[in-house]
């Protein structure tokens, strides 16, 4: 005979299936399964597939889904229903810390989506089922598999790309802290190889790291961007492999921003006068402010948040737009723009780091890769000037350097061509030979409610100029910016030269003229590798890596001006 609750009606039995199993801890179904094993007629209403009904609104009610990844379509009770029970099988491999390379990569597909497409609401529950643990144990195990075959090397995947940046999204200071200085100093000598710029690294690194061809083949006949085959709520997506090199970057300045830094003790307290160098002071306002206001889970929630409170669908996500850029628009990739015109403006802090340099002969391996020299203030104050096309229709003029050089040697030796006259609200570019005026008006900042760029004309270049702060000036000296943007996937290159005194020697090398290469993630982030300028050091020199945060408070405007002498 049935008991009374066999009895109960299918719905009222749902019902009950759904408290239980909403009775426990995050990531598991309660006692559902126990519920389940009471009675066959019990499994046969409430167990999966029976009852993907019940199991689509326990996914609902578990996962927080701010943007659908998946075409609408395909979002059924039984699609929903068999996620939950993927994502769970997930959660269970996390909790033990089964790093099996046959889930491995679909393991970490899947938590990087959870946590883009929740904007980082998964945070806190993904602490406590293990992960920091389980990303840990995959730098110590996994990131060097196949470093035999690779001559010592860590594998240059989408594997290694995405546990970075869950890493870096779900990295708290007190999951940094837990750990022991052992694995503190592990883990950033692990990840330190995709960081620096290693000749035997720069070729698998720039296959992923770069959108330029996505989807087809560069200059060489190699693949420029690397694909990856996901399934996602049952669906087969075509997605970009995020950017490996941004990843590793940002996840070294979050680890050394853990780290307790020591105020040169020789430095003086008091301001001296302008050029003097840095005081006491100085320094210790440096470490302040190099770091992020607020922690990677903080910024993940921001990044959907549109600039200069914008709205619309035009605005959104810079990672969510790069990671589903050619599955959307694979047939259609010409003409296409990842970047959001006005990105770039704004006043930036930050900092970088200083690399020892690597003769390219020497024989050293990942594992003796020396750590980082120094660390340096970084700071500029930027605008964006704009040219326009008057005719959408046609595809954007494209420059030789943005088809096939991703370091942009050839836009700063072309560069070399133009003199740089500033109007009050432009820019222009004076061609020496030909005469020709390329000019760029002043990017105006968007009022609330307005989408920039929906009008008639589309933009065909940006670039930026700008200048130090005045306390910048005073303690690390005075510098100008002069850069542009590679519309189609958002790579910035920012040219930093010293402002010359009229008593000055132009024979005199310009010390920290850099070039700055990199893209903006999470919104406000830009993040890349330096080196000096190629067209003044054609030898090289120093180079290292460097993050900059835009300062909330100077998001919508740039209260200084900038320098009339560019």
């Amino acid at each position: 005979m049935a008991s009374r609750l066999e009895s109960l009606p299918h719905p009222i039995l749902e019902e009950c299936g759904w408290h239980v199993a909403l009775s426990s801890k995050w990531g598991s179904l309660g006692n559902l399964p126990s519920l389940l094993l009471s009675s066959r007629r019990l499994h046969a209403a409430l167990s999966y597939p029976s009852s993907t009904s019940l199991y689509a609104r326990l996914f609902g009610a578990i996962f927080p889904v701010n943007h659908f990844f998946a075409p609408s379509p395909s979002m059924t009770d039984a699609t929903v229903a068999k996620e939950l029970v993927e994502r769970f099988r997930t959660i269970r491999r996390v909790r033990m810390c089964l790093l099996d390379e046959g889930f491995v990569p679909v393991d970490l597909w899947r938590l990087y989506l959870m946590l883009l497409e929740s904007d980082g609401a998964l945070v806190e529950p993904f602490h406590k089922i293990g992960l920091p643990i389980y990303l840990t144990s995959f730098y110590q195990t996994c990131l060097y598999r196949f470093a035999n075959k690779n001559q010592g090397w860590p594998r240059t995947d989408d594997v290694a790309a995405l546990a970075m940046w869950v890493s870096w999204y779900t990295m708290t200071e007190e999951s940094i802290h837990a750990e022991s200085m052992e694995t503190r100093e592990e883990v950033l000598t692990r990840i330190r190889p995709f960081a620096m710029n290693c000749l035997q690294m720069s070729t698998s690194l720039r296959a992923l790291s770069s959108l330029s061809e996505a989807g087809s083949r560069d200059i060489s006949g190699l693949s420029a961007q690397a694909l990856c085959n996901v399934t996602h709520f049952s669906q087969r997506l075509i997605l970009s492999c995020p950017n490996l090199s941004s990843a590793a970057i940002l996840l070294t300045f979050a680890r050394k921003d853990a780290l307790v830094l020591r105020t040169p003790q020789h430095l003086n307290p008091a301001v001296p006068h302008q050029g003097a160098g840095p005081t006491y002071q100085d320094c210790r306002q440096f470490q302040m402010q190099s770091k992020p206001k607020s922690s990677p889970p903080i910024a993940l929630r921001r990044q959907t948040l549109p600039p200069h409170g914008v709205s619309g669908p035009a605005v959104c996500s810079d990672d969510i737009r790069r990671l589903f850029f050619v599955h959307r628009f694979q047939d259609t990739l010409e003409g296409r723009s990842l970047y959001t015109p006005g990105r770039m403006s704004g006043s930036w802090s930050g900092k970088l780091f200083v690399s020892p340099l690597i003769r390219c002969c020497s024989g050293i391996t990942a594992a003796q890769l020396p750590d980082f020299l120094c660390q340096r203030p970084l700071q500029c104050n930027l605008r964006e000037y704009i040219r326009h096309d008057a005719n959408p229709g046609r595809p954007q003029h494209q420059d030789v350097w943005r088809a096939s050089d991703d370091d942009a040697v050839s836009w700063c030796q072309d560069m070399q061509r133009f003199d740089i006259v500033r109007q009050t609200n432009s820019i222009e570019l004076h061609e020496r030979v030909s005469g020709r005026i390329l000019r760029y008006e002043l990017m105006p900042t968007p009022h609330v409610g307005s989408i920039y760029g929906s009008g008639s004309s589309q933009t065909e270049d940006v670039v930026i100029a700008g200048e130090t702060d005045s306390e910048h000036d005073r303690a690390w000296g005075a510098f100008l910016f002069f850069g542009t943007v590679r519309l189609q996937d958002g790579r910035v290159i920012l040219r930093r030269y010293p402002v010359r005194k009229r008593n000055d020697d132009p024979s005199q090398p310009e010390f920290g003229a850099w070039v700055f290469e990199g893209y903006v993630h999470a919104g406000s982030t830009f993040v890349g590798r330096w080196r000096p300028d190629p067209t003044l050091h054609s030898s090289g020199g120093c180079e290292g890596i460097f993050r900059l945060n835009k300062r909330v408070q100077d998001r919508p405007f740039i209260e200084a001006g900038i320098r009339a002498s560019l």
